[in-house]
């Protein structure tokens, strides 16, 4: 057997369906989405690049013997539409994502102070930034802000101006009980920029957004410090789930997530998190 992930899908398919040919091998995919729903997001449904990607992709998957869909949704989609027969299997978590000790949370958030990554924060506080979440005791201090995590690729398939448009409100709700928030989101890409102006704009008091990269260690250590999750992921097809969502949970965090197609194999609204299709 030759196993390939999809995507990517042009030319590795085709690779794959080729070797299998001459090996005389048999082919399986691991669908974890679809290529041309992806170029979509670029190009828009009806470009012809979009429309030749779709054909290539159904017909170098008629090629393979069967495969593995991530959700049920994306297994009755590859049957009804491609006729191609799958098992489902659910992404998991790495055992790295769970929750962070108390001292770990401590060396993460002093390490982060000393990088400028928590300056935002100073005007909260007149002792360390770090001494806010963990204090010199191990314990979490009774004024600790709650904490919110998200990570992105900063892609068009993640609407963060939902975020935008949310957060007055949430401002005025936390001004109401004297909470303050923390909103960590982590990740690179090209739509960050944008968002950090307009999150600016707001002159927010109660709620602190900072926008980071981190170590490769360093991701689950704060996922596993915060007290929840959030995540806007939508899906190019809408029939796969968001692996960030997989680590939140493995964390321990209940996670906000925007609403799609394959979203409730994942999270169940008022079960393990909260589901929402707007800013309200």
């Amino acid at each position: 057997f030759i196993l390939a992930q999809n995507p990517p899908s042009i030319p590795v398919l085709a690779w794959c369906v080729a070797v299998c040919l001459l090996r005389r091998a048999s082919f399986l995919i691991d669908f974890h989405n679809f290529g041309y729903t992806m170029l979509a997001m670029k190009l828009g449904q009806g470009h012809l690049l979009v429309k030749i990607s779709y054909v290539y992709e159904w017909v170098v998957s008629r090629c393979a013997v069967g495969g593995f869909a991530v959700t049920k949704a994306m297994q009755i989609w590859l049957k009804e539409n491609w006729q191609v027969s799958s098992v489902v299997l659910y992404d998991r978590p790495p055992d790295r994502f769970q929750e962070t000790g108390l001292s770990s949370q401590r060396d993460l958030f002093t390490r982060l102070e000393k990088e400028g990554t928590l300056k935002s924060l100073e005007c909260w506080t007149s002792g360390t930034v770090c001494s806010m979440f963990v204090d010199d005791n191990l314990c979490k201090p009774a004024s600790r802000p709650q904490i919110m995590v998200s990570s992105t690729s900063w892609s068009p398939d993640e609407n963060f101006d939902l975020l935008v448009e949310a957060l007055p409100g949430i401002e005025q709700q936390l001004q109401k009980i004297s909470k303050k928030l923390v909103i960590f989101i982590t990740g690179k890409g090209p739509l960050r920029s944008a968002f950090e102006s307009k999150v600016a704009q707001l002159s927010l008091k109660q709620i602190a957004v900072i926008c980071v990269w981190l170590a490769v260690d360093d991701y689950p250590r704060l996922l596993g410090s915060c007290d929840f999750g959030l995540s806007f992921h939508t899906s190019s097809s809408g029939l796969d789930l968001p692996m960030k969502v997989v680590d939140m949970f493995g964390a321990g965090l209940p996670v906000c997530s925007a609403s799609f197609l394959a979203l409730p194999e994942l999270v169940r609204h008022g079960e393990n998190g909260m589901v929402f299709d707007d800013a309200k």
